[in-house]
């Protein structure tokens, strides 16, 4: 036995004497989740089944599970383990989504297993309280996506669940079984999908505007622009939000593929001026990787001052500050530094005092990034709020330490 072992039979220990249930669930669950970690995959589920509280059981597992997927582990009598702790759980709900979790992980783990996604639709399906039952639905659909899943009979099982629906939760339903299949490339179904939802209502509406938008993004990044941008130009206008966000995909997408002038005619002609300036900054940004910095200072200028428009001091502060990390990025380190202070300025004037500090540590991190060391921790000293002046200065601390290579930061594991 290792040191790390015999720690965690130290904890394993101390967690089953704690007295209080819900404290008793959630040392175990952090114990499992250790236990994996080390891939000690046996003892991670043993432990994980032995959790009282079935949410905090459904949490372990699925990160039993995901650890397990990371690893390649293919045993199927492990997978099987994993099975039993999600069918030990009663609620229906949380069983659901505990056996769409160890799907999604078999099928990333390269274990394909066509009926559990059955039984986890099917568990949804029986699940009497209406909101729950679409939660669920919208769980399985979108692990799924994830896992890749494009058997159409599954999905024609999972739109026979939404169709079952009542009115009242029957579009909600129809729009995550659109976007969890516009996730796994089954464009042309998502699309009618969404499609079939009928706006009886604001609500509706709203649904399938959802949906759309959705499919019409997931149409973008697969490079299919003028199907996305039909699909973007056909929701309603009164929802706004979900046609900018779409037109902003498709920019994007077209901008990757080096199309710049179709993309700068779509982003020029986003109604939203937040979804604007970051279509035009991502026009921009792939601009410099081709090489065409003139072009893109002139785009930048052009994000600049459509975010100069925004109205809401809070969305301004941002979207000065992502155009000039952008900035940063692409070398216009003087220039990005006076976006930086006017970003700054915006911030020092929102009134809601969270909302101030929140913006305020954006751009004191923002400013460490361009290696304005002293403007960075004036921004951050100015921070009402204590919790996010410490978490500002704990992130300018770590970036001059590894600056100065007394520690690597890594990817964060």
């Amino acid at each position: 036995m290792t040191d790390a072992q015999w720690v965690l039979e130290q904890a394993l220990q101390a967690a089953k004497s704690i007295e209080n249930a819900s404290w008793r669930s959630r040392a175990l669950r952090s114990i499992a989740e250790a236990m994996a970690k080390a891939g000690k995959w046996e003892q991670a589920l043993q432990v994980a089944k032995s959790i009282e509280d079935e949410e905090k059981r459904s949490s372990a597992l699925s990160s039993v599970a995901e650890a397990m997927a990371k690893a390649g582990v293919r045993e199927q009598a492990l997978w099987e383990q994993a099975l039993q702790v999600a069918r030990s759980i009663e609620d229906e709900e949380k069983r659901s989504s505990a056996l769409s979790s160890v799907a999604e992980a078999m099928a990333k783990a390269g274990v394909r297993e066509q009926a559990l996604w059955e039984q986890a639709l099917q568990v949804a399906r029986s699940i009497e309280d209406e909101e729950k039952r679409s939660s669920a639905l919208s769980s399985v659909a979108e692990a799924m996506a994830k896992a890749g899943v494009r058997e159409q009979a599954l999905w024609e099982q999972a739109l026979q669940v939404a169709k079952s629906e009542d009115e009242e939760k029957r579009s909600w339903a129809l729009s995550s079984v659109a976007k969890a299949m516009a996730k796994a490339g089954m464009w042309e179904q998502a699309l009618q999908v969404a499609k079939s939802i009928v706006a009886k209502s604001i609500e509706d509406a709203y649904w399938r505007s959802s949906a759309l938008s959705s499919v019409a993004e997931a149409m973008a990044k697969a490079g299919k622009w003028e199907q996305a941008l039909q699909v973007a130009r056909s929701i309603w206008i009164w929802f706004a939000g979900d046609r900018s966000s779409a037109l902003r995909s498709v920019a994007e997408a077209m901008a990757k593929a080096g199309k710049w002038e179709q993309a700068l005619q779509v982003a020029r002609s986003i109604w939203d001026a937040r979804d604007r300036s970051s279509a035009l900054r991502s026009v921009a940004e792939a601009m410099v990787k081709a090489g065409m910095k003139e072009e893109a200072q002139r785009v930048f200028q052009q994000a600049l001052q459509v975010a100069r428009s925004i109205e809401d001091a809070r969305e301004r502060s941002s979207a000065l500050r992502s155009v000039a990390e952008a900035m940063v990025k692409a070398g216009m380190k003087e220039e990005a530094q006076r976006v930086l202070q006017q970003a700054l300025q915006v911030a020092r004037s929102i009134w809601d005092a969270t909302d101030r500090s929140l913006a305020l540590r954006s751009v004191a991190e923002a400013m460490t990034k361009a290696g304005k060391w002293e403007q960075a921790l004036q921004a951050a000293k100015s921070i009402e709020d204590a919790l996010f002046r410490s978490s500002a200065l704990v992130s300018i601390a770590l970036a001059m330490l590894e600056k100065e290579g007394a520690v690597d930061l890594g990817d964060g594991d």
